[in-house]
């Protein structure tokens, strides 16, 4: 019992931290799809483990009766990540890892829509901002030009901007490019765009 008590409390915050909208922290970093799947079949081991956990518990203390072996048995599988952590952090020690894992921030800004002679400016609505190596990284823009873009690699980064202006009473869709570096894990990078349009009507 208290080895699945650890697992259901355990999957949610996986699941969290591989989704796609989860936004990386020290405590709580993105997990791509592998690492989520290495934590879950560690989460799988952890319970199959937790009644051999409570046996070797059980021979080891020898409790003095029912009670304190009920009590004995639910924290060893209670506690059954835990031991497997030290276990497994012994491990890492005799054999380090050669890399860190990723690091990743955010990057946010504003999106304008100006003319060529910029007699006019306002927000770009609805326009698609992405990362142009990794376009499942995107945002869209809401009524005030505003996008965000989360679980960015550390790094230099192209993206792209989709927006459709009228060009000569017709709609046509452009797309601009801009550079952006995120320098360290877990900064916000702001960067603003400015879009040109043929004429005053955007849509």
């Amino acid at each position: 019992m208290g080895g699945s008590i650890s697992l259901t409390r355990r999957l949610p915050e996986l699941q969290k931290q591989a989704g796609v909208e989860h936004i990386a922290t020290e405590k709580q970093p993105k997990l791509t799809q592998y690492e989520f799947r290495e934590y879950l079949i560690f989460q799988m081991v952890q319970f199959i483990s937790a009644p051999f956990l409570a046996i070797l518990a059980y021979y080891l203390i020898v409790p003095s009766n029912t009670t304190n072996a009920v009590a004995l048995a639910f924290t060893a599988g209670f506690a059954s990540e835990t031991i497997l952590l030290m276990v497994r952090s012994i491990v890492n020690k005799i054999y380090p890892n050669s890399r860190s894992g990723p690091q990743y921030g955010a990057i946010a800004g504003v999106v304008t829509l100006s003319n060529k002679d910029e007699s006019f400016e306002k927000p770009a609505q609805k326009a698609e901002v992405l990362i142009s190596e990794s376009p499942q990284i995107h945002s869209i823009t809401d009524e005030k030009g505003f996008y965000i873009l989360g679980n960015v690699p550390v790094g230099e980064h192209s993206i792209s901007i989709k927006y459709t202006t009228q060009v000569n009473n017709k709609l046509e869709e452009r797309t601009k490019k801009d550079t952006v570096k995120i320098e360290r894990a877990q900064a916000i990078v702001k960067k603003n765009v400015v879009l040109t349009a043929e004429n005053s009507t955007q849509q």
